[in-house]
């Protein structure tokens, strides 16, 4: 990690391998070195701007910001991380959409809400900065705008 932030590398990974494969890593590598699998607060601590993704078995973004909070375990629903892994919901919100605008050489485009970029955004039914953890994946998109333009919408824009 040391390394990587001179260096200017932006890793990616993805909480959702904890989902698929948590007690796996637990039965494979012991419990102590699953609890440090897809490190994102190291990273993040270490001025290193760490990017979440959801690799080759896409996941819904609003379960995939969840799953970056709860890192937990679907087949047995534990969490196997200890508190040192424990994201802010704003860390996790930047290393889904800011972090990964840098990974992509986009920033200066996307990725923040800010004069000059284009407006791609998502309307949510809850504040998913707020609201109890636990409910997050409930969470449903009302909306999306890309460069300011509805490609969804439940009609609660009006252009």
């Amino acid at each position: 990690m040391a390394t990587c932030r001179p260096l200017g590398i932006i890793p990616t990974s993805t909480t959702n391998f904890l989902w698929l494969y948590g007690s796996v890593y637990g039965k494979s590598s012991g419990r102590e070195l699953a609890q440090d699998a897809v490190p994102f607060k190291p990273w993040l601590d270490a001025g290193v701007p760490v990017v979440q993704s959801t690799d080759g078995r896409p996941y819904a973004p609003v379960f995939t910001f969840w799953q970056s909070l709860a890192r937990r375990d679907g087949l047995t629903g534990e969490t196997p991380a200890t508190p040192k892994q424990k994201l802010s919901r704003a860390e996790a919100l930047r290393i889904y959409t800011v972090n990964g605008t840098r990974a992509a050489f986009w920033e200066d485009r996307v990725g923040s809400l800010e004069s000059g970029k284009l407006a791609d955004l998502v309307v949510l039914s809850d504040d998913i900065m707020t609201m109890p953890e636990d409910r997050i994946p409930e969470t449903k998109v009302l909306a999306t705008l890309l460069g300011g333009q509805p490609v969804h919408d439940t009609d609660i824009i009006r252009t």
